[in-house]
């Protein structure tokens, strides 16, 4: 995941997309999983193991203000495991 997507959702997606009249403050951030070794962990944090994590402190980062009106999702596209 790039660095930059760690606030993209509130510095992209607020300013920009959420402020158009028919989007009513209401925005979405899609994020695609490739697996833990494609991450670049937020400032001073580590990276999230499973996508869930990863939706959890990409919210979180969010300001409350706006969390209420933008969705975050992850969408699992890794690798399947294939040592099983």
């Amino acid at each position: 995941m790039h660095p930059q997507a760690w606030r993209a959702a509130e510095e992209k997606l607020v300013t920009l997309s959420a402020r158009v009249p028919q989007a009513a403050g209401y925005g979405i951030q899609v994020v695609l999983w490739y697996g833990c070794d494609f991450m670049y962990p937020p400032l001073g944090g580590c990276p999230p193991a499973p996508p869930n994590a990863l939706k959890r402190q990409l919210k979180e980062g969010i300001s409350a203000e706006y969390q209420a009106k933008i969705e975050i999702v992850v969408s699992d596209v890794s690798p399947p495991d294939r040592s099983a």
